[in-house]
């Protein structure tokens, strides 16, 4: 849920992001964040808003000094349980820790290290680790593949095999065979011979990382996701290449029976997606519960759903190896599309508050549009004349504008001294591509393209005339 990238250097400079910013996916730029030696110019720059900056804020309004814990992912999570051990000993007074996904692991490694930590909440944790970096070395993880579509350099089978077989962080997360060792993923032997699985020294170290984690303490509790399509369990075929398990017991990415923890004072269930669990409403409200008085009866602590040996089905992993967007280019995609490129580890809604609405629906307000900063654009008349009548006024008549993403505009039927227009400064709106800096202006040019100036903040400017491309 991290932000990758190259922080600025300067007052006032911009981070220069790169996971995840479609920009540089598309430029393939993804192959410089593959960890090949001493120098790592890449650290975490953030987090992800769209999938944390609703449960902060919920947490303040609880009357909790909340605030944000970015961690390069891609490293050791050894390594980063010394940073975040770091980070809890420079603080004053107590530290409760509200996790997710591998933060929970990183938590569990910092206070293995003697991080004082009052109270360790976890989200979604794969605390015995998932099938989704089996998937991810294989390329056959969603997530993989709708950001190869993105890239037009590099496939997924590339990006599997030259960038996150690179990240010891991920392979720290294959399944612990202290849970599941019907096949042994920490001997390359049990892979297929096709060169897409994990560096053999990183994979070597991975055990030894997993066991120098805290075991539960009654200070540490669980919320875990269910009733989503999980793979749970892998095999080999007659041809070699893995099939997949799946079932209904877990969160989508973390199967149940992997993010249970023993010995720890509570686990409580809610039906919601792996990458939906920090929005979801709910949830935030039994983390401030916990908070307050160690327990919540916003959810409950039994599950009597299907356990990981109820498998639905089984997919080999050719079935898996489809275009998500069906040929579509990056241009092509919609406005949620973009956002949804990484729903798997970090999604923008939950099912107590949709994300989007269809593209064949109207959103009432924009007050729906989520809070990562952008740009908005408003439908309004020339200047002058009356608006336009109900039949052709849309409820929400475009888009939100993200940092290092294309603005898209629906192209409304409207009568023609209806035009669109910037809902700023009432000159004529247009969409372009934005800046990674997120710093955009309008600009019309005569008999071509429109496109953005990025030289400052957000502003609108409408002339006519010759306009270099901004490079």
């Amino acid at each position: 849920g991290s932000k990758i990238g190259v922080r600025g250097t300067t007052t006032g400079a911009v981070d220069d992001v790169v996971w995840v910013d479609p920009l540089d996916i598309a430029a393939g730029n993804l192959l410089q964040l593959a960890l090949k030696g001493p120098r790592n110019p890449f650290t975490a720059v953030g987090v992800i808003l769209l999938a944390y900056l609703r449960l902060k804020l919920r947490l303040r309004a609880s009357g909790y000094d909340a605030d944000f814990y970015p961690f390069d992912w891609r490293l050791s999570i050894d390594t980063l349980g010394k940073q975040l051990t770091d980070h809890i000993k420079s603080m004053t007074g107590p530290v409760n820790v509200v996790a997710h996904s591998m933060g929970g692991l990183v938590a569990r490694a910092a206070i293995a290290q003697g991080a004082p930590v009052r109270r360790l909440i976890m989200l979604g944790t794969p605390n015995f680790g998932s099938f989704a970096p089996v998937m991810a070395f294989r390329a056959t993880y969603p997530l993989v593949r709708k950001v190869a579509a993105l890239d037009l350099r590099n496939s997924p089978e590339d990006l599997a095999q030259k960038v996150f077989a690179t990240f010891p962080g991920l392979t720290q997360m294959l399944p612990n065979p202290a849970v599941w060792n019907a096949l042994d993923l920490y001997d390359l032997n049990s892979w297929p011979d096709d060169g897409l699985r994990p560096q053999a020294d990183i994979l070597a170290a991975a055990p030894g990382v997993q066991q120098s984690l805290a075991e539960g303490q009654k200070t540490f509790f669980l919320i875990a996701g269910v009733d989503q399509k999980t793979v749970v369990a892998v095999k080999r075929d007659a041809a070699g290449g893995f099939v997949y398990d799946f079932s209904q017991a877990g969160d989508g990415t973390v199967p149940l029976d992997f993010a249970r923890l023993p010995n720890i004072a509570a686990t409580y269930y809610v039906a919601e997606a792996h990458g939906s669990l920090p929005n979801n409403a709910v949830v935030a409200q039994a983390v401030s519960e916990i908070l307050a008085k160690d327990e919540t009866s916003r959810l409950k602590d039994t599950y009597a759903g299907p356990t990981r040996a109820a498998a639905v089905d089984s997919v080999p992993e050719r079935a898996l190896r489809t275009d998500p967007y069906q040929g579509r280019s990056r241009g092509m995609l919609s406005q949620n599309e973009l956002r949804t490129l990484i729903d798997e580890v970090a999604a923008p809604g939950a099912r107590s508050e949709p994300s989007a609405a269809p593209a064949s629906l109207t959103v009432p307000s924009s007050s729906m549009l989520p809070t990562e900063p952008g740009y908005a654009h408003g439908l309004r008349p020339h200047r002058g004349e009356p608006p336009p009548p109900a039949s052709h006024r849309p409820a929400l008549c475009a888009g939100q504008h993200y940092r290092g993403g294309r603005a898209r505009h629906r192209a409304w039927r409207l009568p023609r001294r209806h035009a669109h227009r910037c809902c700023e400064c009432g000159g004529p709106a247009h969409a372009g591509r934005h800046h990674r800096s997120g710093a955009a202006a309008h600009v019309r040019r005569r008999g071509g393209r429109d496109l953005h100036a990025a030289d400052g903040p957000a502003s609108h400017r409408h002339r006519l005339g010759h306009l270099r491309r901004p490079r």
